[in-house]
């Protein structure tokens, strides 16, 4: 009844909402404080055991009143806390081991429920709207992401080769989120996605700032070289260096710099844009994600900063 659905979200968003508040300013606490590990127990028995998958799905089909609140059925916001609470690094009272068993963990939950996403859905409908090859003899889909031929195997979704974790699950949420649209051809910044604001404006600051400092006063030459490596495409535009690379076939990126001018004191500026169509294929979360450490961090790696 929608009744009981009703009132089992208005529950587990109550339990997400203390969590939250109590991890604010130290995550640590959830593992420590006896009540809140009932309520830890409670939201991962909920996420885990396919009642939050059937209430988000049926609140996608629109069946869950729009006046109820309801955070814990965003597709990122409940995974994005575990990994708060489960990933951090070595902080002084844990072996780098153990904080590297613990991100792990949170990582595997993470794919578990992005696997689970896409359980029981044909090969085919993946395929089409994601808009990525599907070869039915193998079973395997094919796609060329951030510059590498990438397969994954169905239906149980492992791919080859081993890329990084983040990768991975940024393409599975692309395939259990995509709805075929093609891209618009209009670029917008991660802050004008929907719900960009707060995430999506922060992503754009920092990368306006590390521009500023570093990357904008480097020779265009050498960022050129290193988004190459990448795997990047170099266009032609109003920028001084303007490189396109795309998560999947319908997810493109563009990131546009402009450096430092020290004859007429200007100073470098940047921004990484997606099409306007990237609502229908990642949340926001999983932008910035895929921005920020599979874009960015590499980048900063090739040149060394």
């Amino acid at each position: 009844m929608l009744t009981d659905t009703v009132e089992r979200v208005r529950r587990m968003e109550r339990c997400f909402d203390i969590l939250l508040d109590a991890a604010k300013d130290d995550p640590t606490v959830i593992r420590k404080d006896p009540k809140l590990k009932v309520l830890l127990t409670q939201l991962l028995q909920y996420y885990e055991g396919g009642q939050w998958l059937r209430d988000y799905e049926l609140d996608e089909r629109g069946g869950i009143p729009k006046e109820i609140k309801r955070g814990v059925l965003s597709q990122d916001a409940v995974f994005d806390f575990l990994a708060t609470i489960d990933g951090p690094r070595n902080n002084g009272s844990e072996t780098e081991r153990d904080a590297d068993m613990e991100q792990g963990s949170a990582f595997d939950r993470m794919m578990k429920t992005a696997r689970e996403w896409l359980a029981d859905r044909p090969a085919e409908q993946i395929a089409a709207n994601g808009g990525v090859c599907y070869d039915s003899e193998r079973s395997v889909f094919t796609l060329t992401s951030l510059g590498r031929k990438v397969e994954i195997h169905y239906p149980d979704y492992t791919f080859s080769p081993d890329i990084e974790q983040w990768h991975q699950l940024a393409i599975l949420h692309y395939l259990n989120l995509g709805d075929g649209t093609p891209p618009s051809g209009e670029w917008i910044s991660l802050s004008q996605m929907t719900s960009g604001m707060i995430r999506g404006g922060g992503f754009d600051k920092m990368f306006e700032a590390l521009v500023r400092k570093n990357l904008g006063n480097l020779p265009a030459r050498k960022v050129r070289e290193a988004c190459l490596r990448m795997g990047m495409t170099i266009e032609k535009s109003n920028a001084d260096l303007c490189a396109l690379t795309s998560l999947a076939p319908l997810f493109p990126v563009t990131m546009k710099l402009w450096f430092a001018d020290p004859e007429d004191d200007l100073p470098a500026s940047g921004r990484i844009f997606v099409d306007r169509m990237a609502d229908h294929f990642l949340t926001i979360e999983d932008t910035v994600l895929l921005c920020e450490y599979l874009i960015v961090d590499r980048l900063k790696q090739e040149l060394g900063i």
